[in-house]
């Protein structure tokens, strides 16, 4: 586990959602309750959902999940799963654009591409400024809010 400006850590799960969700739940054994989850990938999704579900917490009422990636389950559900979706398509293409120039004898510098990642908005996610504040003059939030997603041509992993 890191720690990331002050208030905000990484617990590394794994690719197991079974043993993910008992690393997580035991963390959470010791700690207080986070107010929210953001997963890295499809299998911390399923396994911090999977921790949820153990506990009986109610999300989104006491702890919000933001997933990885954009499968069908994760909208396949009672309760929608708000995540944050890669152009798998555009990164596929540019990977493959980048692999065939090398193919081709291309020798030049590593490429760094920048894709446009969304959030997509559903119901796993609470407004944490809603308790007792009177918000009617603030705008509404967008449903797709822009991030980030790189991947180099030197192989490295995105995830």
């Amino acid at each position: 586990m890191h720690k990331i400006a002050g208030a905000v850590d990484f617990l590394e799960l794994g690719s197991d959602p079974q043993i993910g969700a008992q690393t997580l739940g035991a963390w959470i054994d010791i700690h207080p309750l986070p107010s929210a989850i953001v997963a890295t990938n499809d299998m911390t999704t399923l396994a911090a959902l999977s921790c949820v579900a153990d506990r009986k917490f109610d999300l989104p009422g006491q702890i919000s999940v933001v997933g990885f990636d954009d499968y069908a389950w994760m909208q396949a559900r009672r309760t929608g799963i708000t995540v944050i979706k890669q152009p798998v398509d555009d990164i596929a293409t540019s990977a493959w654009e980048l692999l065939k120039e090398r193919m081709n004898g291309g020798m030049g510098p590593i490429v760094n591409k920048v894709h446009d990642c969304s959030l997509i908005v559903r119901d796993s996610v609470r407004n944490l400024g809603s308790h007792g504040a009177d918000h009617s003059q603030q705008e509404k939030p967008q449903d797709t809010i822009g991030a980030r997603a790189t991947h180099r041509e030197s192989g490295e992993r995105m995830s």
